[in-house]
């Protein structure tokens, strides 16, 4: 990534981390959910995919529910790296709105 592309990838990491909340560990890795309303899915999708660039060992998909505006954001990971992916992307392991 040149140092212009990078800038843009941390500003949309930490505005990700604030729109983001972890919801629950999956089978094959987790998922978690992102208010469109505080970062738009272009950003978010963006994001993602220089994050699978940067980590081949993440497989990433989203579904985005317009009525909410959310977006449903599912990872696959190995078991060993799921705490540091979660920690990277500044999501809490429980989800205080349960």
């Amino acid at each position: 990534m040149s140092p212009q592309d990078r800038a843009i990838h941390q500003g949309r990491l930490e505005v990700l981390r604030k729109a983001a909340r972890f919801e629950q560990e999956t089978a094959d890795g987790f998922e978690f959910t992102v208010d469109l309303r505080r970062m738009s899915a272009k950003d978010l999708d963006g994001w993602m995919e220089n994050e699978q660039k940067c980590c081949s060992f993440l497989q990433m998909s989203r579904h985005i529910d317009e009525a909410q505006p959310r977006a449903r954001v599912t990872v696959k990971c190995s078991p060993t790296m799921r705490s540091q992916v979660r920690e990277a992307f500044g999501l809490k392991t429980t989800n205080p709105r349960r």
